[in-house]
């Protein structure tokens, strides 16, 4: 696989088994979508690497062209402190959900945002945008999305002497969780390790 990097390869002579091959770089006619490494994407907002305030409660994507919405996902990773451990899933929408929109102009889609996903302060993000999130509205063709680290998010940090509300919650575990849980031999490890897989995502 080749990684998109606006580069045309073709053959250029065969001759037996061996191939000689032709690389030429595109021409780009303006820097549009080049931190994207999409070509269609005109703007986000939030922009790439920008300190967003946690409470927003929707990101934009405008598209150079007018586009329809379709099957594929959204997706918001937050990036782990451990970073031998994956990144955390804070949120996914499907384009065909209804939660999404796009605007009157017919190229910026509207994503909205849980109160939960960006809920923690001073942490990084990335968008993932799957290849046919959306499609071309005149060709009716998948258009690429957004690989994983590129679209970059940063979360203020709290004022001092700001909290969330107080909630209470009920765990309960399903058949086979209970079932599970009642063979173990440290029953209070299991809880620790609940409580500390919460931290990471609740604050």
């Amino acid at each position: 696989m080749f990684r998109r990097n606006g580069t045309l390869l073709g053959i250029k002579k065969q001759t037996g088994n061996k191939l000689e091959i032709l690389l030429k770089p595109l021409l780009r006619l303006n820097n549009q979508g080049a931190e994207y490494n999409n070509p269609a994407i005109e703007s986000t907002k939030p922009a790439v690497n920008e300190v967003i305030d946690p409470l927003i409660n929707e990101i934009t994507i405008k598209y150079g062209i007018p586009v329809r919405l379709s099957t594929a996902n959204i997706s918001i990773f937050q990036l782990n402190d451990d970073p031998y451990k994956p990144s955390l899933l804070r949120q996914t929408i499907s384009g065909d959900s209804k939660l999404c929109t796009i605007g009157s102009d017919n190229h910026t889609v509207h994503i909205p945002i849980f109160s939960s996903t960006f809920n923690q302060p001073n942490s990084s993000y990335y968008v993932v945008v799957d290849n046919n999130f959306v499609i071309s509205q005149e060709r009716n063709e998948p258009l690429l999305g957004i690989i994983k680290k590129t679209w970059m998010i940063s979360t203020k940090p709290f004022k001092i002497g700001q909290h969330s509300v107080s909630v209470t919650g009920l765990l309960r575990l399903n058949e086979e969780g209970s079932s599970k849980f009642l063979q173990l031999n440290h029953q209070s490890e299991f809880f620790n390790n609940i409580i500390q897989e919460f931290s990471k995502i609740i604050p």
